[in-house]
């Protein structure tokens, strides 16, 4: 399905964006390894064999090898910014000092001054101050991302449940998270938001732009909700949304917020909602052995959304 196609596209991005980047890396990598190299050989002469501890530059040589390639897995994993920044320094600064104890371990210094041992010593320790600091603001950026995570995964992390475009749960995942809500015995809301003449929309701008507008709104609703919601793609043009630990006063704010939100750019949206109290009704009036509540209350606030009586949100089928 062509929704495939915007994940295609990023992957192929962030590998085109390695790519472009990796010959920089190279040439940093080389100067760094190559200009002390020429230097120790101009300036210093060689151990002897027998003088050489090997076991050291071999230990030595792994810890250099293996911080560049982190520097490469940092590269590739992460986008452009000011953490990653810090980190790709931390490491570079780290690998260089690692390289220095290696030419130690081959050279003989026929001096030792203060800057000579500042310049040998201070890297490493600089470099992962550097690190530290990085990664300490990457916690910081965690911590935001599992935030904004939390309205799309629910700390359950199943992603053959998510739909490939919004990465949103999909129909089962938010089917999986009714079940478990129900058994809990846990008061929730329900709201549903359609776009409206997404058809046409669809028709006159292209499957491209639709699906710019899909993601546009899944960003929209997961930065309105709390952390304990959790919105999903229901079907094509729709959203539901799982509004928990709420009153009706709450659910109804928290949705009329939400279509403002999404109204006031040049999408227009429609909306359906099963209070707590409605939901709580439903649940202890329910006895059917054909269909589950969760299918139940689904299709109760599809009837509130679309009343023609061909609307359903059976399918799943994302444009």
């Amino acid at each position: 399905m062509h929704y495939f196609t915007d994940i295609d596209v990023c992957i192929k991005n962030r590998t085109m964006k390695l790519k472009s980047s990796t010959p920089f890396l190279i040439i940093s990598l080389l100067v760094i390894t190559l200009v002390p190299l020429l230097i120790m050989l101009l300036h210093l002469p060689l151990k002897y064999t027998i003088d050489i501890d090997f076991i050291d530059i071999f230990g030595e040589f792994c810890l250099f090898a293996l911080a560049t390639s982190w520097i490469f897995v940092i590269r590739s994993a992460r986008p452009e910014g000011f953490v990653t920044s810090l980190l790709v320094i931390g490491l570079s600064v780290y690998a260089f000092g690692c390289f220095l104890d290696v030419l130690d371990e081959i050279f003989i210094r026929t001096s030792s001054t203060i800057f000579t041992n500042l310049i040998e010593k201070i890297p490493m320790p600089l470099g992962l101050a550097f690190l530290t600091y990085g990664l300490w603001h990457w916690r910081k950026e965690q911590k935001v991302v599992n935030r904004q995570l939390q309205t799309r995964e629910q700390y359950i992390r199943q992603h053959h449940l998510t739909d490939p475009l919004t990465l949103l749960n999909d129909t089962r995942g938010f089917e999986t998270h009714l079940k478990r809500l129900n058994k809990s015995k846990k008061s929730y809301g329900l709201v549903a938001f359609d776009i409206e003449n997404f058809s046409a929309y669809n028709s006159r701008f292209g499957f491209n732009k639709a699906d710019k507008c899909l993601k546009k709104i899944a960003n929209i609703l997961c930065y309105q909700l709390r952390g304990c919601d959790l919105v999903c793609r229901f079907a094509g043009d729709c959203f539901v949304v799982l509004i928990n630990d709420g009153n009706d006063q709450l659910v109804e704010a928290l949705a009329g917020s939400i279509a403002q939100s999404i109204n006031q750019t040049d999408i227009n949206c429609k909306l359906s909602s099963l209070l707590p109290t409605e939901v709580n009704m439903f649940v202890n009036g329910f006895h059917s052995e054909e269909t589950s509540i969760s299918e139940y209350l689904l299709i109760e606030l599809n009837q509130r959304l679309r009343p023609e009586p061909e609307a359903t949100l059976a399918s799943n089928e994302a444009i």
